[in-house]
């Protein structure tokens, strides 16, 4: 499973996530996850596919990094919100956390760069034994501009 997720965060753009946006991508992926998640995606809509690649790929590598390193997780809270002008999404666990000195890795880089590609902004925060969260926005096309999520 964390190979699967390692590949999806990495380039693959899946079909689940093409066809029915962010709401149906994510509550697939939560359904797997080996801990409980807690996923607020309502009203949410379709976005352009930068958008909703880019938040994508963030919650998945945020995700994944919850599976492979917090210790001791035994929930993780997904909230996506669209104000109607940005898009926000925080992603949070209850596991060990890391120390503010850690160097960031591969994964953190890569959500980093996914984001400013899309003109939004990120911020990963975490103490030592009190988990981690990611946090970030990106801004929003007009609603005229954008799909209606099909149920």
């Amino acid at each position: 499973m964390l190979a699967e997720l390692h590949d999806l965060a990495h380039g693959i753009y899946p079909p689940t996530l093409a066809n029915g946006g962010l709401k149906h991508a994510l509550s697939e992926i939560t359904r797997e996850l080996p801990l409980p998640v807690s996923l607020d995606t309502s009203a949410l809509r379709r976005y352009p596919e930068p958008i909703e690649t880019a938040v994508y790929f963030i919650c998945r590598e945020a995700l994944q990094n919850t599976v492979k390193h917090a210790a001791g997780a035994h929930e993780v809270v997904i909230t996506l919100a669209d104000t109607g002008t940005r898009l926000t999404f925080e992603i949070a666990d209850d596991g060990s956390g890391f120390d503010a000195d850690t160097p960031p890795g591969v994964g953190f880089q890569s959500m980093h760069s996914r984001i400013a590609a899309a003109g939004g902004e990120l911020t990963i925060s975490a103490n030592a034994g009190a988990g981690t969260c990611v946090r970030g926005s990106v801004p929003l096309p007009s609603r005229r501009a954008s799909r209606p999520i099909r149920a």
